[in-house]
């Protein structure tokens, strides 16, 4: 594509830019970004999306570039937002974990191949150090619960669902999810801050 229509694309579409920084304004605030900084990434994004645009495809230009917008502005409050900066593939590496949270350390490893895993757990594996104390803490968190929530905790912890773990305690998942994890999260909360003193 000439530069002289990547120019007009971006003219025209810069409407789009400030659209999108408007979404992101409160974040902005909190997060002490400025407005002007925001609407220059957007300008990145758009500039990106006039190059890379093929008008064979059928797609609306303003589709394509909004996704390269609200990309480039993503990535700059992700890169702002935080005291320590920490390489995007890291933070990626470390959102593919929390997905992943409920892998029960319980479970048996399957290699029986010279490893000599036959029989151990996860948590074997991972937790080979005798000096680990995390189970003192959460031993800890688990008292400070009720027996209900103490058995849907144990039972997330397992890697059951919460659809399962209200049938377990009798309870609709709508109420476990609105009422009982809110009040485990806010104890969790004051177990943080009680044992951070």
């Amino acid at each position: 594509m000439d530069d002289a229509k990547v120019i007009r694309m971006i003219e025209e579409n810069q409407g789009l830019v400030h659209k999108a920084a408007q979404k992101y304004l409160e974040v902005c605030k909190t997060k002490r970004i400025d407005y002007e900084d925001m609407v220059s990434e957007g300008n990145i994004g758009l500039l990106l999306a006039a190059r890379r645009f093929d008008e064979t495809q059928g797609h609306a230009f303003s589709t394509y570039a909004t996704r390269y917008i609200h990309g480039y502005m993503l990535i700059y409050i992700n890169d702002k937002s935080e005291l320590i900066r920490v390489p995007r593939n890291q933070k990626t590496r470390g959102n593919m974990a929390q997905k992943f949270k409920y892998v029960s350390f319980n479970r048996k490893i399957h290699r029986d191949d010279k490893g000599g895993d036959a029989g151990r757990t996860m948590g074997n594996v991972l937790c080979q150090d005798d000096d680990d104390k995390t189970r003192i803490y959460v031993e800890e968190f688990l008292d400070m619960l009720t027996p209900k929530q103490r058995v849907i905790v144990e039972g997330l912890m397992q890697g059951k669902t919460q659809q399962t773990m209200a049938k377990i305690t009798g309870m609709s998942r709508q109420n476990m999810s609105d009422n009982v994890i809110k009040k485990i999260r806010n104890k969790m909360k004051l177990y943080q801050e009680l044992s951070s003193k």
